[in-house]
């Protein structure tokens, strides 16, 4: 029983020296996209003109979950630099444009409403308490 655990500490220690030895390569990292999480937070979704809340499940092809994985994959692709709110007015409106053609383009359940309004909330933290803020970035009407 001792033999083991003198082991496992030996190969502890030895993995340890050569994570610090080795630096930040891959498997001996520190992981950064896992250690370092930023203060803000982005969540989409989508409502009618009254502000009622649609569900992905139910209309859209895309998740909920994969609204903002969409929004990212557009903004890489536009060039837009996104988070801490930084985005202007006229690339929030490109962004949403964008999502919102790709969102419509095939929906499950045809829509009732005469509007479509996509939001976003941008979640952050201010010293103890958590803020947010919901904007809509884009808005289309609906053809009958």
């Amino acid at each position: 029983m001792l033999k083991k655990i003198l082991q496992k500490t030996s190969f502890g220690i030895a993995y340890l020296l050569l994570c610090l030895t080795i630096g930040e390569v891959h498997p001996f990292t520190l992981l950064p996209m896992y250690n370092r999480f930023p203060n803000w937070a982005y969540t989409f979704y989508v409502s009618d003109s009254r502000g009622s809340l649609l569900q992905n499940d139910k209309y859209f092809t895309i998740p909920a979950d994969g609204l903002a994985h969409l929004y990212y994959s557009i903004c890489e692709k536009e060039g837009i630099s996104q988070g801490y709110e930084k985005e202007t007015t006229a690339e929030l409106k490109k962004a949403g444009e964008i999502m919102m053609e790709t969102l419509v383009l095939n929906p499950l359940t045809p829509f009732t409403g005469d509007t479509l309004q996509l939001h976003r909330v941008c979640y952050s933290i201010n010293e103890d308490y958590i803020q947010s803020n919901n904007i809509i970035i884009y808005e289309i009407v609906i053809e009958k």
